[in-house]
């Protein structure tokens, strides 16, 4: 089986890399860790040196592989006979995935959701939605956990509604 697992950031990386983890797979899975770069927004840098502009998008890739790597270290700590891989694409992270899955080909495709609604995903798009609607094959969405003040409130609630 192979199964693509795009990751944006460590928070997502580390919820996506412990539900993988935490499942059976076959002796021969194969994983493809893959980040995409997005486009430096070029008004943003109007005026900025070249220099930094490289010093900046070099930064940017030594990041990225240094997520895909420390995702890839967990999945095969807990799956050690899988075969890793990590990629780095750069361009549109919706066009990348489901190009990536079509490519490999692979036959799962698991994605992180920040769980936006409404206005929010109207403004920022979802990632996981693009990628759901085009995919070649079976998506794993995986919702980011809450933050830990939120789970301290509900436990504290949990405790007032039991006394």
């Amino acid at each position: 089986m192979k199964i693509l697992v795009a990751v944006e950031d460590k928070t997502f990386g580390q919820a996506i890399a412990d539900f993988v983890s935490s499942h059976d797979w076959a002796n021969d899975v194969e994983f493809k860790i893959l980040h995409v770069l997005e486009p430096m927004p070029v008004p943003a840098f109007h005026g900025y040196p070249s220099e930094l502009m490289a010093n900046i998008n070099e930064e940017r890739g030594r990041a990225a592989k240094s997520l895909t790597l420390h995702i890839g270290s967990i999945i095969q700590s807990k799956l050690p006979a899988a075969h890793i891989e990590e990629v780095i694409e750069q361009g549109s992270p919706k066009e990348q995935i489901v190009k990536l899955a079509e490519d490999w080909p692979a036959d799962l495709i698991v994605v992180g959701s920040h769980g936006r609604t409404g206005l929010g995903r109207f403004l920022l798009g979802s990632v996981s939605l693009s990628v759901l609607s085009a995919s070649p094959c079976s998506v794993v969405i995986v919702r980011q956990p809450k933050p830990d003040a939120e789970k301290t409130e509900q436990s504290k609630e949990g405790s007032l509604q039991k006394v």
